[in-house]
């Protein structure tokens, strides 16, 4: 909506509102007829302000309804300097020219909306005109950009004419917008280019990038290495690639553009020529272009990645997974498989379900497909529905019906499980898939290495002994973390007393287990002279329940409570984020906090235990049913179980 400013002769002062431009404006009409008024608004991350002159003249006193003013207002800004000259403007990079047509429009804008004032009667406006003689920036020497524009702006109503002259108005622009040094007279056109590519990348433009790497390549620049893989990957599809992959697979509307190889293929000639290393983005580009026509061409490329990228990656290898997943070859796809699983990499369910897709037609044997399925329990986490279908597809086919016997099928059905892990129709119950005793081993060896980058190694090693004299526990316990749970409070402190609950609690819940409290021993030298803590504290120390470490007791308690093995338990509600962090290269500790930590809480001064789930989420093979069960949630699973089928009886003829 337009709010105009009225203005008659007998007012001292007016307001004019401007709309979708923010800031004001106020114009105070002395005698004088010369108004002296202060117009500030933003376009975008542009801010300009100025002071502007306004003066109106009559040739004779006008009747309210025939004024006829002349009005003249003189602002000016400008830039004197390179028109491809990248500045950061909306969150985008963009050229002065851009700018300045968009600036020009905006203050199109925002003139009409600060047109002089006319009758009461709010006659409509029949013309308007704004010409642009000039428009120009100039980089000060404090850092700013100096916008310039000279022009005149003229709109007329039928009863009086109003004329504009703009002049003189300084706008700046901060300098924290501008993305080139101060001080210094010529740009780095390379890093221009490079902005400018960034740029295009981020919308998906490649048709302008390939304008800017034409510009590169006339004016002979040698453009970065990342501005080419930029290069390579817009022209692959970008974001799109799949969805573009599968078009052309399929000879469908949407695929891959000629001009895109056409380029791609330059670009690949410009790297060869400027001796460029072979990264692993341009490969993966090049796999991607290669899987519009050729799956198993896409295949070797990611092959060769191998050998020139060190770690290789597994999106490389996803371009020929897509083909011949689309093109329902099997066997390639588990024979890419095989080589990625020699390169070192892990597939998640996206991989999986290519494969899937490529077996879901049951050209494939069940042995295959089978251990497919036993690789994805390692994912350990619900599928899609869409990975699900791909399976139960294939196990519709006579590929997968070969293994049963004659009378039987196999029959995919939705079912729900217990916090048991039972599933009634099926009449099993899922297991828990834990570590192994190798991989709890090697998970403590893990622990004990990043201890021995600490002060307190010693201490610790100390520790290990006498755990290996006294040990293994069965229960261990996170002193310092059940005292200090829920004391966030004026008067909270170390409670001793939880400590002794939670203690109690264990011993009802785990019979017949061990049971140990690890706390550093400054815990007990501060403790107050209070006779009930102490005889807790001698208690725990004669049952030998308590160990006191000299150093960080996080590390005591995982150490101890992974050394349990299957029938640990550790008792915290410690995320163990550093610990996590620490040994991230065993994701093993994971997997260990999953099925072994008990949390808890109280309530009403009770200890409550909330312990880890009985079964594990993933891919299960249940081998005394020879049923399959699919994750896809909790609580919610497919079941793929052989059943056996009543054989049709044979129709007979009636005859009436």
């Amino acid at each position: 909506q337009s709010t105009w400013g009225y203005w008659e002769p007998p007012m001292r002062a007016c307001v004019l509102r401007p709309t979708r431009v923010a800031g004001f404006v106020r114009a105070v009409h002395p005698p004088t007829n010369v108004a002296h008024f202060h117009r500030t608004f933003t376009t975008h991350s542009l801010r300009f302000s100025g002071l502007c002159h306004f003066t109106r003249s009559f040739s004779s006193p006008p009747p309210a309804a025939a004024a006829i003013p002349t009005s003249h207002t003189h602002f000016d800004f400008s830039i004197t300097t390179s028109p491809d000259v990248l500045i950061m403007y909306n969150k985008e990079f963009v050229t002065i020219k851009d700018v300045i047509s968009t600036v020009r429009s905006k203050l199109d804008e925002a003139l009409r909306h600060l047109q002089a004032p006319h009758p009461p009667h709010e006659q409509e406006l029949v013309a308007f005109q704004l010409n642009t003689h000039e428009i120009t920036f100039q980089l000060l020497s404090n850092g700013r950009i100096q916008v310039t524009f000279n022009g005149t702006y003229q709109h007329e109503f039928p009863t009086y004419r109003v004329n504009m002259v703009l002049k003189r108005d300084t706008f700046q622009i901060n300098s924290t917008t501008l993305r080139f040094p101060r001080k210094r007279s010529k740009i780095d056109r390379a890093q221009q280019i490079c902005w400018k590519l960034m740029a295009d990348a981020k919308r998906g433009d490649w048709e302008n990038a390939i304008h800017t790497f034409s510009l590169a390549v006339n004016e002979q620049i040698k453009l970065k290495s990342e501005s080419l893989d930029t290069l390579m990957y817009l022209c692959a599809g970008g974001e799109q690639w799949e969805t573009q992959c599968r078009a052309s697979l399929l000879n469908q509307p949407g695929g891959i553009k000629p001009s895109q190889v056409e380029w791609a293929e330059r670009v690949r000639k410009y790297l060869e020529a400027g001796d460029y290393p072979i990264s692993e983005v341009t490969l993966t580009a090049t796999a991607r272009l290669a899987a519009h026509t050729s799956p198993q061409e896409a295949a070797n490329i990611a092959n060769t990645s191998i050998k020139f990228c060190q770690p290789p990656k597994i999106r490389t290898f996803v371009p020929a997974l897509v083909g011949f997943a689309v093109t329902k070859q099997p066997q390639a796809a588990l024979d890419l498989l095989g080589k990625i699983a020699e390169a070192g990499l892990k597939l998640a369910e996206p991989e999986y379900a290519l494969i899937l897709e490529a077996c879901n037609e049951g050209s494939i044997s069940y042995d295959l497909v089978s251990q497919v399925l036993t690789q994805m329990s390692e994912l350990e986490q619900p599928l899609t529905r869409a990975t699900v279908d791909h399976i139960r597809r294939y196990f519709l086919t006579e590929s997968a019906n070969q293994v049963l016997p004659q009378t039987h099928r196999w029959r995919a059905s939705l079912t729900l499980v217990n916090e048991d892990g039972f599933c009634r129709r099926c009449n099993f119950s899922l297991q828990q898939l834990g570590l192994t005793p190798t991989e709890f081993d090697d998970l403590a060896s893990a622990i004990s290495n990043v201890v021995s980058n600490f002060r307190y190694y010693k201490d610790f090693k100390l520790f290990q002994k006498w755990l290996q004299a006294n040990g293994p526990y069965d229960v261990l316990i996170d002193g310092a973390n059940v005292a200090y749970f829920n004391q966030n409070f004026d008067s909270g402190a170390f409670s001793f007393s939880q400590i002794q609950e939670v203690v109690k609690h264990a011993e009802k819940s785990f019979p017949n287990q061990r049971i140990l409290v690890i706390l550093h021993r400054n815990r007990i030298s501060k403790v107050a002279e209070d006779p009930t803590v102490q005889e807790f504290v001698r208690e725990l120390q004669s049952k030998g329940q308590l160990y006191l470490s000299n150093g960080n007791d996080d590390w005591y308690w995982l150490y101890a409570s992974v050394k349990a093995g299957r029938k640990g338990w550790l008792i915290t509600n410690d995320e163990m984020g550093d610990h996590i962090f620490s040994l991230v290269e065993h994701p093993n500790i994971v997997k260990f906090k999953r099925d072994h930590q008990v949390r808890f809480n109280f309530v009403q001064n009770v200890p409550v235990f909330t312990m880890p789930s009985k079964y594990t989420t993933c891919v299960q093979h249940v081998s005394a049913a020879n049923a399959w069960m699919l994750p896809l949630s909790s609580t919610e699973w497919m079941s793929i179980i052989p059943t056996a089928v009543t054989p049709p009886s044979p129709s007979t003829d009636r005859s009436d």
